[in-house]
């Protein structure tokens, strides 16, 4: 098979998991003897073909008011840019030239499609009409939500606002050109659902991400102080992860038998106000590390999100590494934990955090005892060649609807 894969970033750029599990696939994909080809997104303009490992990788030159994955001009774009920014991406005609002009260099047999911000379903009407079989993987809820997190002034949203609303207007419509739908996690597909999503696909299933780390050694939970349990965070540090609300809560304690560490990137000011903030000897911020050293110095993760985070990578490679999970009760999450790898708590709700803390201090070495159990129970998280296997049917799925 010819397979073009669709996202915003590529290597060497990332921006989060979705990025990583692109590249995995892609160059997993290669190696089973597929003909693969990118498309993302740069702030250059044009369209440039590099190779990536092999991989013809076609960079375009976004379209729009500012490149959204500049710092710099997220932070500086007033909130009149950003409305006008989300108003061009909610239909992007000015993209369509290069996903065709891709096409034809490329002649893919089918287009798997990820992240859309940037491109918008632009991207959809221009595989349509080259009769290119598409399947879209839902990483998020951009489908539903401009920011693609339905999360607003510090808090979920239980509905869809006005803006939401008007600026998806067209994507329940336009999904119709769609032959397969992905999620990486049943709680994303059940959520589009809910929004009247999903009713004309030919396929719609879910295939976990996944983290390969069968040529790594799975170390014991390490533990540079004496007494102390140490817990972890290692991802972007934005509101809707809900850091702040970990930080928080934790320093309520007087408690100075645990360590937490704070690893990841996120708007510098915003960082530098929570580090200023909470100035703790017990709290120390890594900044971006390499995950398996920060796995070896952390004996629990925490995944205190607060928005319904839909598949988080760092929970299954927690779990793959033996490191137990406290996990918010939300989005997909549940899916992931459980009582044998860890304990939710409710997101938002600092005492009942505090409670699944405390749980992991007093329950310390029977964890610490238990890493290897975790890991095992967590392979399929780490079962490259079935991954593989999934999607090698999907594809071949649906070109032969298509067909």
């Amino acid at each position: 098979m010819r397979i073009l894969y669709i996202n915003s970033l590529y290597a060497p750029e990332v921006a989060g998991g979705a990025e990583r599990v692109v590249q995995a696939q892609a160059e997993a994909m290669q190696a089973a003897g597929h003909s693969i080809g990118v498309l993302a997104l740069t702030r250059e303009p044009g369209l440039h073909l590099n190779t990536v490992n092999e991989i013809p990788v076609w960079k375009a030159g976004l379209r729009n008011i500012y490149f959204h994955y500049d710092e710099l001009s997220r932070t500086t774009a007033s909130p009149l840019q950003r409305k006008i920014w989300h108003a061009i991406d909610a239909y992007n005609p000015l993209m369509k030239p290069f996903v065709r002009k891709v096409i034809e260099d490329f002649r893919p047999d089918v287009a798997s499609v990820h992240n859309l911000n940037g491109w918008s379903i632009a991207a959809w009407d221009a595989l349509k009409a080259s009769r290119v079989p598409i399947v879209q993987v839902l990483h998020d809820q951009y489908l539903l939500c401009p920011t693609a997190t339905m999360f607003r002034d510090n808090r979920r949203c239980v509905t869809r606002c006005t803006s939401c609303q008007t600026l998806r207007a067209l994507h329940r419509f336009k999904i119709r050109n769609v032959d397969t739908v992905v999620g990486v996690s049943r709680f994303i597909c059940d959520k589009l659902r809910s929004y009247g999503y999903l009713n004309h696909q030919r396929s719609v299933t879910t295939i976990p991400n996944i983290r390969d780390v069968s040529h790594e050694r799975i170390p014991l939970p390490g533990c540079n102080e004496t007494g102390k349990t140490f817990f972890g965070y290692i991802g972007a540090i934005t509101p809707p992860k809900g850091v702040e609300f970990l930080l928080e809560a934790m320093a309520k304690t007087r408690d100075e038998d645990w360590k937490l560490l704070i690893a990841g990137g996120g708007e510098a000011q915003y960082v530098e106000a929570l580090q200023k903030k909470f100035s703790d000897h017990r709290i120390e911020f890594l900044g971006r590390v390499n995950a398996r050293a920060f796995f070896e110095r952390i004996n629990v993760t925490i995944i205190p999100s607060i928005w319904e985070d839909t598949f988080p990578s760092v929970a299954f490679e927690s779990i793959l590494y033996g490191r137990p999970v406290l996990g918010s009760r939300i989005g997909g999450i549940p899916e992931l934990v459980n009582d044998e790898n860890g304990r939710l708590f409710t997101p938002g709700d600092s005492a009942d955090l505090l409670s699944s803390i405390r749980w992991a201090v007093s329950n310390r070495e029977g964890l610490r005892a238990s890493a290897q159990a975790i890991s095992i129970n967590a392979s399929r998280f780490g079962d490259r060649a079935r991954w593989i296997e999934d999607w090698t049917r999907v594809y071949g799925d649906a070109i032969q609807y298509a067909g």
